[in-house]
């Protein structure tokens, strides 16, 4: 009872699911591997960079170019990333005491279902929060060379945070409508590529000049394609956060 009132959303499954998926070998292993292998991505990262400017990158510009490469590069692969594990840490949750035949000896305790689920979803995800914090430390390393708005370090990891937590959140729910702990991770992955699918289809609809669409010219729909698509940010904030190189050539 101590562990309920603890964690009153949670519930007591909560600790002990988080401890127990904590000690596996392989969750250690995994965060020790990603940080080692962004490490060496720096030093290989330095070393081309180096050599195609032809340059030593001892001067304050060179470093704060490298950097803001590096940090922009980093951001993108700590994205894909997360999209490709989160469904794997998260999609067996439920699915997983289904296979094991120990499903039911949770819902014969007194636990509410929201404290079940709850806590097999907040372990699972908390778990892959460590792994994407095990490469803050290489990134904060780079505000000693300049060119990292702090603040892009932060909104980068935000919006990672965000997009595990909307994939933990898709995953836990087809962990909880399939039997297995395959089918869900199998089910999470088509869903997001779908959703990936759908939004760069918005994008080829509003470049080809259909951003009315569904409109007609008797009607107009109250939500349609541009309504639905971002446009970019073309603010002065935005702008000023985009890597040396992408601008326009004279």
């Amino acid at each position: 009872m101590s562990e309920r009132r603890s964690f009153p959303v949670l519930g007591p499954v909560f600790l002990s699911e988080f401890v127990r998926t904590s000690r596996r070998g392989r969750h250690a292993a995994l965060r020790t591997a990603y940080a080692l292998a962004l490490f060496l991505f720096l030093l290989a990262l330095y070393r081309n960079y180096s050599e195609l400017t032809r340059v030593a990158l001892m001067g304050a510009g060179g470093m704060a170019r490298f950097a803001e490469t590096f940090a922009y590069t980093f951001l993108a692969a700590q994205f894909l990333a997360v999209g490709a594990l989160t469904p794997a840490y998260v999609a067996g949750a439920i699915a997983e005491e289904k296979e094991r035949k120990t499903l039911e000896f949770l819902l014969a305790t007194d636990l509410r279902d929201r404290e079940i689920v709850l806590s097999k979803l907040a372990s699972r995800a908390l778990n892959l929060v460590y792994l994407v914090l095990a490469g803050l430390p290489v990134l904060s390393a780079l505000q000693f060379m300049g060119g990292v708005d702090p603040q892009l370090v932060l909104a980068g990891f935000a919006a990672t945070l965000l997009t595990v937590a909307s994939l933990a959140g898709l995953s836990i729910l087809n962990s909880v409508l399939c039997r297995r702990a395959r089918d869900a991770t199998v089910m999470t992955y088509l869903m997001a590529v779908t959703y990936l699918g759908l939004s760069g289809l918005s994008w080829l609809l509003l470049s080809a000049g259909w951003g009315n669409f569904p409109s007609t010219s008797d009607w107009t729909s109250p939500v349609t394609v541009a309504a639905c698509t971002p446009l970019p940010d073309t603010s002065p904030m935005a702008t000023s956060h985009r890597p040396s190189g992408m601008g326009t050539r004279s």
